[in-house]
């Protein structure tokens, strides 16, 4: 800890942020954001699971990669100081030490205030191998001023660098943060930092107040993401320090470029701030209870803000079960029903579609793209369509993501060998996804239909008619733009049976010319067997449908065909191609949109 700065503003967007996308960054995200928090000016740098090391192997949310890959990525970026969280109950030593070896630079060790007695053993054992050590006494607020200072000595005595004030659920007052350190520095010599959370608009300020009485180690996210309400928002602390004549040693203005770079995109669909999160503040009730909290409000059909605030009065640490019971009874049918959120939406991973993987490595590469992007966007659906070829020769499994969107996340494997197909379906296990069948394209029988259920899944698993879902999406679009154009005929270039079947049940089109070297004979349909046939007949049309994709020579045709006011509906990619106004550009894909409806329909009717 050489060399310090009057204040370091300790960077946890990579630990504290974690717990806003449900521990999913991944090694890419560390080493991406390590490089631009460190150019940035922060010298100091947590990464990891919010929980800390080990908590992803003892079942507190799986992380796509593990620690050691996130710490890998974090010191192959940076020359600043990269450390994690450590809650001695959740990991190891042996752990630790594994981490040390790595290259991590400092640690904080983490325990509930009321029962930070018990890890003296570990602030020694980290202190031994060399670390910079941090005692982050959680739920601070829990113990008394004089309890709390008398605890912070037994840390330093046991080898903490840095004694941690933490408001774990944003209650705090400024006056409170300024008692316990005054009892902390009367009773010992260290640094001083702090951790705030925002539930009450309080981070900042307390965060301030903290460095007024003495705190070097100020703790902050980029735009505040984190566990619940979000921390200290990192650019806000600079600004507020800097304006006051702090040399933080921070780039401003490009940290602020950083934040809408890169974490106003998770942000989006990220609901940071709520009336719940005002409740736990004020109750000072910590978000690991929530669980029990809803459950006896919705068993009552309680209001749970109302509840929060009962209970954290009582006892912020704990909950007695038999007292919850009782008070969520008395807050009988005092819940708003009417109260809901809006779905917000969230940008597409571009150019994610249309990747194909074969071997197993990048197999599970791809269930961990369709998982996490999925966990990102919160309200959008995990789901896995399966396509069994029957070709039991071939083995192979081949995978794409077909569709992401603020709804859906629609990935897809193939293979021909039915025991490969489950093998590769089950490697999605660890998610919440729905598998989709489309007997259309799939070759088997009935029972062999139902032993792919039973197999995937039957509580997760439906059989949709996608190729059926595009068919309906096309002819709507087609119907929707000869409406606009004010014509009843429509050119199809290319063979699509099914489409020109159900436009003509429509009855929304006189007339349809299907171009196509093979004849369609139907009523209603004139078939023409060459586009120079077409162009023969010294036609215009208003409304041109591409069902099968052209050469650049048969599109200038159409195009020529299509007059100075017609459309032409393009489905395909041919960006390739000059650019046209006339030529309009839609995304079949879009009808997979009807998938997470219909599966959402159904889940919800039963």
């Amino acid at each position: 800890m050489l060399n310090l700065r009057d204040v370091e503003i300790l960077e946890c967007t990579l630990r504290d942020g974690s717990y806003a996308i449900d521990f999913n960054f991944t090694s890419f995200d560390t080493s991406l954001l390590t490089k631009k928090i460190s150019n940035l000016g922060f010298n100091w740098i947590e990464i990891g699971h919010g929980l800390g090391l080990g908590a992803s192997q003892s079942g507190k949310g799986i992380m796509p990669h593990d620690d050691f890959s996130l710490l890998k990525a974090a010191k192959s970026s940076t020359e600043a100081n990269i450390g994690m969280f450590y809650i001695p109950a959740l990991s190891s030593h042996e752990s630790l030490k594994e981490a040390v070896d790595l290259g991590l630079d400092f640690v904080r060790i983490g325990a509930n205030a009321t029962e930070a007695d018990e890890v003296l053993p570990d602030i020694a054992y980290a202190k031994k191998l060399g670390l910079t050590v941090g005692m982050n006494f959680m739920k601070s607020y829990s113990v008394t001023a004089a309890e709390y200072g008398v605890m912070a000595k037994n840390a330093v005595d046991a080898g903490a660098d840095i004694i941690y004030l933490v408001d774990s659920v944003g209650g705090m007052t400024p006056a409170e943060v300024e008692l316990y350190y005054n009892e902390t520095k009367r009773r010992c010599n260290c640094e001083l930092g702090f951790h705030g959370h925002d539930n009450l608009k309080m981070a900042v300020a307390n965060t301030l107040k903290a460095y007024e009485c003495g705190a070097r180690f100020l703790d902050a996210t980029i735009m505040g993401i984190g566990r619940g309400a979000g921390n200290a928002a990192s650019e806000a602390l600079a600004c507020l320090l800097e304006e006051d004549g702090v040399d933080t040693g921070i780039d401003v203005v490009e940290l602020l470029n950083v934040a809408d770079t890169y974490v106003a995109p998770l942000l989006k669909n990220l609901p940071m701030y709520n009336t719940k999160e005002v409740a736990m503040g004020y109750g000072k009730m910590h978000s690991s209870h929530m669980p029990m909290i809803m459950g006896a409000s919705r068993k009552y059909n309680a209001d749970e803000k109302q509840l929060i605030i009962k209970m954290g009065k009582i006892d912020p640490v704990d909950i007695d079960a038999t007292r919850l019971d009782e008070e969520a009874a008395r807050l009988k049918d005092t819940k708003n029903v009417h109260q809901s959120l809006d779905l917000v939406s969230y940008p597409g991973l571009d150019g994610y579609q249309d990747q194909i993987f074969f071997d197993r490595v990048e197999l599970d590469e791809f269930v961990k793209g369709i998982s996490v992007t999925a966990a990102k966007r919160k309200n959008a659906l995990p789901v896995l369509e399966v396509v069994y070829t029957g070709d039991e020769n071939d083995d192979y499994v081949a995978a794409e993501c077909v569709w992401d969107s603020d709804n859906i996340v629609l990935g897809r494997i193939t293979s021909g060998g039915y025991d490969a197909l489950i093998e590769a379906a089950r490697r999605f296990t660890g998610m919440d996804y729905s598998c989709v069948v489309d007997p259309g394209k799939s070759r088997f029988s009935e029972s062999v239909l139902q032993r792919l259920i039973d197999d995937l899944g039957a509580d997760r698993t439906y059989t949709i008619d996608l190729g059926w879902m595009k068919v309906l999406f096309s002819s709507n679009v087609l119907c929707q733009m000869a409406s606009r154009l004010k014509c009843r005929s429509l050119v199809i270039y290319g063979n699509n049976k099914f489409l020109v079947d159900h436009l003509l049940n429509t009855s929304f089109f006189d007339q349809i010319y299907v171009v196509d070297p093979e004849p369609y004979h139907r009523q209603g349909v004139v078939p023409v067997t060459a586009v120079n046939d077409w162009v023969q007949l010294n036609m215009t049309a208003d409304l041109i449908y591409i069902a099968e994709p052209p050469n650049r020579q048969t599109l200038d045709k159409l195009l020529k065909a299509t007059g100075e006011n017609g459309r032409i509906i393009n489905p395909h990619n041919l960006y390739e191609f000059k650019p046209d106004s006339r030529m309009i550009h839609v995304d079949l894909n879009s009808a997979y949109e009807g998938v997470a409806h219909q599966i959402k329909m159904i889940a919800d009717t039963i």
